[in-house]
């Protein structure tokens, strides 16, 4: 009787330690998996990463299309990313200074997934310029400055019920165009959230 009392605890130890060892693979091969997918979106955010870092460069003949190139591969970007029941999300500012008027052309592009937002530009010039509006979800808003050439300008972007405040340097030249953009890009998915945020210059002419 004892014999069969060992024999049967031991079968439910054996069985016990066989289940636990299988979990263990299964508990490991999930995690792998998980960190094989983490990198796998990194790697596609880096993508996307160097791709809107082209387009100026790509559109740079063209500079009255750079902000409208960006604006429609973001779009493109958050599409591809739902469908992959990610999300993307992105603040975009372009700066067109044109140096025959000495005025800069300045896009904001909403892409935060979030509806009336107050947005406040801001150029350091010796009278300061302000201006300020009320983006929705994909929202666009254009607005002019004026400069003199060859000086370079911090414009403030402040987004203040989100305490989110950003500086970008702007370098104008004395008789050519110039185009500065600034990202704050995310993509969000269930397992990470990657981030970069960055500005671009590109000398036109």
């Amino acid at each position: 009787m004892k014999g069969q009392v060992f024999l049967l605890t031991a079968g439910i130890v054996i069985g016990i330690l066989v289940a636990l060892k299988g979990y263990s693979i299964v508990s490991q091969i999930t995690t792998e998996r998980e960190i094989l997918d983490v990198s796998l979106e990194d790697l596609a955010f880096k993508n996307v990463d160097n791709e809107i870092k082209r387009i100026a460069v790509i559109v740079s003949s063209s500079p009255n299309t750079m902000s409208d190139n960006a604006i429609d591969f973001l779009n493109f970007t958050r599409n591809g990313a739902s469908s992959h029941s990610n999300d993307f999300r992105a603040v975009f500012v372009s700066v067109l200074a044109n140096s025959t008027n000495q005025t800069m052309n300045i896009t904001v592009f909403n892409f935060l997934r979030e509806s009336n937002l107050n947005f406040t530009i801001e150029l350091n010039t010796s009278t300061v310029q302000r201006n300020s509006t009320f983006l929705n979800d994909s929202g666009v808003w254009f607005s002019n400055f004026s400069f003199t050439r060859g000086e370079t300008y911090d414009l403030t972007l402040t987004l203040p019920s989100k305490d989110y405040v950003e500086n970008i340097t702007v370098q104008t030249r004395g008789g050519k165009d110039t185009y500065t953009a600034f990202y704050d890009i995310s993509l969000i998915t269930i397992r990470a959230t990657h981030n970069d945020k960055f500005q671009q210059r590109v000398k036109i002419g």
